[in-house]
C-alpha cells in the first residue's frame, strides 16, 4: 500500500430527487464548512471505514478498503491507515509501510493544530462561498434524525448531461457531527474503435468515431467514531519504533529491528 496524507476530499452521490432547497445556497455552504470543522478539537480520537471501488479499476489506488484510526493531541499524533503509521511529536515525524518494512524519518516543523486542520480536513473558508457556488449546485434534505447535504459539479461529462463529480454529506441533525461522504468522480477513458465492451459499461462515440467508456470512481468515508476523551493516551509515540544508536542515528527498535530506517 501507497502510504498518503489523508485529506478528506468531498465529492458526490446519486439523484437530486427528493432533495429540497430549504435554505439559500450560502446558508447551506456555511453550516457544510460548520460541519466539517464541528470536530476538528483536541485532543481527538477519530475512526474512518474508508473504501474506494471502480467501475473500471485502472491504477492501484482506484481499488481500497481499509479502516483509518487518528489520535490527536497536544503532545503528538499517532495515525493508522490499512497497513501504515504516522507517529508524530514536536520535533519528529515517523512514517511505516509495513508491507515493504520501511520507517522514514522527517523533521516536523508543523504544529499540531496546524496539522489537524490538515489532515481531518482542509478547511473551506466562509468567504469562498460566491467562488464556490460558481462550480457547484448544493441541496440540503432533513428529516427527524439524519440530515443531508448534496453537492454537484456544474461540469459536465462531454456528449453526456452527466455531472463530473457529486458529493453526499449525510450528518447527525441533532449534533451536525459527519456520519458519512460518499464520492462519485467521473470521467473518460478512450478505447480503441473495434473494443467489445461489456454491456454494463456506458460507451460514447464521437462524431470522428473514437470510442470512450465512462469510468466511475466511488469514494466512502464512514465515521465510526468521534471522541474528544481528555486522558486518553497515544496508542503508540515514535519511541516505541525508533530509537537512537551510539553514532546518533535512528534505527528501529528490537520488534521491528528487521525493518530498514532512512532518516530525511
Amino acid at each position: 500500500m501507497k502510504l498518503k496524507t489523508i485529506f478528506f476530499a468531498l465529492a458526490y452521490c446519486f439523484s437530486l430527487v427528493g432533495f429540497a432547497q430549504q435554505k439559500n445556497d450560502a446558508a447551506i455552504f456555511k453550516q457544510f464548512v460548520s460541519m466539517s470543522n464541528v470536530y476538528k478539537q483536541l485532543p481527538l480520537q477519530l475512526t474512518l471505514q474508508y473504501k474506494k471501488t471502480s467501475n473500471l479499476p485502472i491504477a492501484e489506488e482506484d481499488t481500497a478498503n481499509y479502516t483509518a484510526d487518528f489520535f490527536i493531541q497536544k503532545e503528538g499524533a499517532y495515525m493508522r491507515f490499512g497497513d501504515a503509521e504516522q507517529l508524530i511529536n514536536d520535533s519528529l515525524v515517523l512514517m511505516i509501510m509495513h508491507s515493504i518494512k520501511q520507517m522514514v524519518v522527517m523533521e516536523n516543523n508543523v504544529t499540531v493544530d496546524k496539522m489537524l486542520q490538515a489532515i481531518i480536513s482542509p478547511t473551506i473558508p466562509d468567504s469562498a462561498a460566491d467562488k464556490f457556488l460558481e462550480e457547484y449546485t448544493i441541496l440540503q434534505k432533513n428529516d427527524k434524525n439524519q440530515g443531508l447535504i448534496h453537492i454537484t459539479h456544474k461540469r459536465k461529462i462531454f456528449a453526456t448531461e452527466l455531472p463530473y463529480q457529486e458529493t453526499i454529506l449525510s450528518y447527525d441533525v441533532k449534533t451536525n457531527m459527519p456520519q458519512k461522504i460518499v464520492t462519485i468522480t467521473r470521467s473518460l477513458v478512450h478505447i480503441a474503435a473495434d473494443t467489445e465492451v461489456d454491456a454494463g459499461f456506458q460507451v460514447i462515440t464521437l462524431e470522428d468515431k473514437r470510442k470512450y467508456v465512462l469510468k466511475e470512481d466511488n469514494t466512502e468515508f464512514v465515521y465510526k467514531s468521534i471522541a474528544h476523551k481528555v486522558n486518553q493516551k497515544l496508542p503508540n509515540v515514535i519511541a516505541d519504533r525508533i530509537i537512537k544508536d551510539d553514532e546518533n542515528n535512528y534505527v528501529p527498535v528490537k520488534a521491528y529491528e528487521n525493518y530498514f530506517v532512512t532518516q530525511h
